[in-house]
């Protein structure tokens, strides 16, 4: 039977102690993709002078989808609005597992088994952006780099800033587990 992708590559940027916390800057801060989920032939790679901002394609036609994920880092927010005070908890609601029904893991230190890690979720402020798109690369190899912006603007450094009444900050990476997936990205080479 023929392989159905010529080529396949899955790469997340997780935050453990090699990344750890990155807060939202101006403009488009790229995603680091240090973690290969899966990979199979040679037409897709991370350029290792990229220090994995940048992933190359060679000739062909992909498919190409994969999230990045901002969140402000606010304790305490309910995670669907309005809650009752009563029923607040300064607790994250976490990420979900694909895993093996009949070989879940036994707790975080059993967790290499698993076949995904999803994204995180974080409190009511945590925002997601997902996408899709092919691309075809014609002539000669690409790199393509995943950056996310959201119209941050660092207002500690203008007259007047309060820290008190200051909108919270934006967090482009949460660190502090290799099972915080900020940024995911699927390549398959289709043509």
């Amino acid at each position: 039977m023929a392989a159905i992708y010529e080529a396949y590559a899955i790469y997340a940027e997780c935050t453990g102690d090699d990344l750890g916390t990155k807060e939202m800057e101006e403009g488009m801060p790229n995603r680091v993709f240090n973690k290969v989920e899966a990979f199979s032939g040679n037409a897709i790679d991370i350029p290792e002078s990229s220090k994995g901002e940048r992933i190359r394609l060679q000739r062909g036609i992909y498919r190409v989808n994969g999230l990045s994920f901002l969140t402000m880092l606010s304790a305490g927010v309910p995670p669907v609005p309005p809650v009752p005070t009563e029923h607040l908890v300064d607790i994250y609601p976490g990420y979900c597992i694909l895993y093996d029904a009949n070989n879940p893991p036994k707790g975080l230190d059993d967790m290499k088994g698993v076949f995904c890690v999803g994204s995180m979720g974080t409190a009511y402020d945590g925002t997601p952006s997902i996408f899709e798109c092919v691309i075809e690369v014609k002539d000669k190899p690409m790199e393509i780099s995943l950056g996310h912006q959201c119209s941050y603007k660092d207002y500690s450094k203008e007259p007047g800033y309060d820290p008190a009444t200051a909108n919270p900050k934006a967090y482009l990476r949460l660190g502090g587990s290799d099972y915080h997936v900020c940024a995911r990205i699927s390549i398959f080479k289709i043509g």
